[in-house]
């Protein structure tokens, strides 16, 4: 990885820094967006978003319901970062990060480990080291985007991510890029992450239809089909919790995690484990523990009735877990709880795919060809009505 830290990045992708000084920096500016407390405040902006999905999968038939994922995911995590509501999920900046990731992607699937295992190959001549102009230009892209993205920010009203991280007095001799590389991962991470397990959430229920079955009971025991969920619902809806963790485990969205590197020498079962060396928290195999978890590759929400304590490899480990775990889990948790209340989930016959697209580490399914159906005209209505009124409220407040 050090490819990508070094050259790709110039040392500031927070996500690639090793643990010391730096990362800790970032790291204190950037968990406060993100702690526990700070995540409820963001509800509001949740269920907003969240109706409109609901709106848009009952508004359009058509067996393809990740594009309002898409937007679902792109608008939340833009509004907060960057004070701007993406209604569409088309909007200009949604597709200029999309092309700036999809040439990262696209470029960074070989080179940053063929440099890395042999690290000769950086004493080349220049002109032998094409990785080198490539990576200068995705980084220079990468800068200008973030800048005229947040430079827009910064001009409107109210508060932002982008507004808080440039005003935090901690990184106040920290360089410009430096933001535009930590609101860059932040934004990328985000909606990323909940478009994609909302994809395969999507997949597992239209395949698992009695266990979509048990929701809808627990859920019209509790909220009927007169008013859409809220959040302060989820603690009362222990199967749809479950639902939402099984789904997370079944099909994890990294099978093989975020590679570590090892800060000093250690041994583990007799195997020496050198300094520096690459670990890999191999996701997909921990789920698939059988000592862990029984029965494994059948998806089972009630294991985690049975044992609410179940390891879940998702969010990584450690100091160096993923920060935005409460953000990923309150998004994900609010909209599959709606998303069960409103619909039943028809498989098109030539099934719903959990293939990984692409080689990526953020291994996103292949396409579902999955239908959504509401489960009722008195849920029709009620979504109606609620988009409706939402519509007004935001029309009075200008």
């Amino acid at each position: 990885m050090k490819f990508l830290r070094e050259t790709a990045s110039n040392s500031m992708q927070p996500a690639l820094l090793p643990y010391g000084p730096k990362w800790k920096l970032l790291h204190r500016i950037q968990s406060p967006l993100l702690s526990k407390e700070s995540v409820k405040t963001y509800r509001p902006a949740q269920e907003m978003e969240s109706l409109q999905l609901l709106h848009n999968l009952l508004s359009d038939h058509s067996a393809n319901p990740a594009r309002y994922f898409h937007q679902f995911g792109t608008s939340l995590v833009f509004n907060l970062a960057f004070g701007k509501r993406m209604p569409a999920g088309d909007e200009q900046e949604v597709i200029d990060f999309a092309k700036l990731i999809e040439r990262k992607v696209n470029h960074f699937r070989w080179m940053p480990f063929l440099v890395d295992a042999f690290p000769s190959l950086q004493y080349l001549p220049e002109f032998l080291q094409p990785w080198k102009k490539i990576a200068r230009d995705l980084n220079k892209a990468e800068i200008t985007l973030m800048t005229a993205i947040m430079e827009e920010a910064l001009q409107r009203p109210g508060w932002t991510w982008t507004r808080e991280v440039t005003t935090n007095k901690l990184g106040e001799d920290l360089p410009w890029d430096q933001y535009c590389y930590l609101l860059g991962e932040l934004y990328t991470a985000g909606h990323i992450t909940v478009t994609g397990s909302l994809n395969i959430f999507t997949a597992l229920a239209s395949q698992n239809p009695g266990q979509v079955r048990r929701a809808h009971k627990e859920i019209d025991s509790v909220i009927g089909d007169s008013r859409i969920p809220v959040f302060e619902d989820i603690e009362r809806l222990p199967f749809v919790q479950a639902f939402a963790n099984e789904v997370l485990r079944y099909r994890p969205l990294l099978p093989v995690g975020i590679p570590h590197s090892v800060s000093r020498e250690d041994e583990y079962l007799g195997y020496r484990i050198p300094k520096d060396a690459f670990i890999i928290p191999h996701h997909w195999s921990m789920e698939r523990d059988p000592d862990v978890h029984k029965d494994p590759t059948t998806f089972r929400p009630d294991r985690w009735i049975e044992n609410p304590n179940l390891p879940l490899a998702a969010f990584g480990f450690g100091r160096r877990a993923c920060p935005g775990e409460q953000m990923g889990r309150s998004s994900f948790g609010i909209t599959v709880m709606r998303c069960l209340w409103a619909f039943d989930f028809i498989e098109a016959p030539e099934g719903a795919s959990l293939t990984p697209r692409g080689q990526n580490i953020v291994a996103l399914p292949g396409p579902s060809a999955v239908s959504l159906r509401v489960r009722s005209v008195a849920h029709r209505d009620t979504i109606e009505r609620g988009w409706s009124l939402w519509k007004e409220q935001e029309s009075q407040s200008g």
